[in-house]
């Protein structure tokens, strides 16, 4: 069913809330901007709860793999009052609201990517994004950790949040029972005397990549099992954690691969 709606409907109200943390987790559930991000929304095995379309975007609308795949709750609204249920600069004309997911943490894979208070949501959605790409099966991020299902996490993902489970480690606890489990826990730090060439990468091994600006903190350390430093002969100080954890975790899957 297609309903239309205006600026004092109820859904509109609801939905900017939907842009604070407190109510994504207060409703277990978040908003999805953009053609593609919808896609692969619908391609997962996330539950979208209803879809907004803006008149403009009525013409695409009717041809998109979309309006094919989704069988739900369908609203039309007014391109001003859509553009106000937005986050993105350029709004296409599309939005869902889709349903939380809460996965449950059971070890099912040899490798994990950790994050330890990543606070940029760029920087998140990309390692996100890398890691999906390299087939990481799992990410865990500390507490400390800008909320996953910020807006701009989710748009720098390019959808790739829906294809890696995630897992939010409060109290380390996740982290001690891989350790406990026999996985090495691996980090960078620009005082190791170790190359992350010379590092054993194979067994079970969780990758840990700290905060942008003060790294990884004391209580996420206490976990390390082992040191690396990227080499850096052009002299700079430091990689962004983005870049970095692309160079390492293909780095893990090249010699896992071999």
């Amino acid at each position: 069913m297609i309903v239309k709606i205006d600026k004092d409907n109820n859904l509109v109200k609801s939905i900017k809330k939907l842009h604070l943390k407190k109510y994504r987790i207060e409703e277990k559930r978040f908003i999805v901007e953009g053609w593609k991000l919808v896609k692969e929304a619908i391609k997962s095995i996330f539950s979208i709860e209803l879809i907004i379309i803006s008149e403009r975007a009525l013409d695409e609308w009717d041809k998109s793999f979309v309006k094919e795949s989704f069988q739900g709750n369908i609203y039309i609204a007014k391109d001003s009052v859509f553009n106000s249920m937005c986050k993105a600069d350029t709004p296409q004309g599309i939005l869902a609201v889709v349903s939380s997911k809460n996965f449950k943490f059971n070890i099912r894979t040899d490798v994990y990517v950790y994050l330890d208070s990543i606070q940029d949501p760029g920087n998140l959605g990309t390692i996100i994004r890398t890691s999906h790409a390299a087939g990481i099966k799992g990410i865990i991020l500390s507490k400390g950790c800008v909320d996953i299902l910020n807006d701009k996490v989710i748009r720098s993902s390019m959808g790739s949040i829906f294809h890696v489970p995630y897992f939010i480690d409060e109290n380390y606890f996740y982290l001690k029972e891989l350790k406990d489990k026999g996985f090495k826990i691996i980090a960078g730090s620009l005082s190791s005397q170790k190359d992350f060439y010379d590092i054993d990468f194979s067994g079970k091994i969780v990758m840990i990549f700290g905060n942008e600006g003060s790294g990884i903190t004391e209580e996420v350390l206490n976990f390390v099992s082992e040191d690396y430093k990227i080499p850096m002969p052009g002299g700079a100080e430091s990689l962004n954690v983005a870049v970095a954890s692309g160079i390492i975790i293909y780095e893990v899957i090249k010699k896992r691969d071999n």
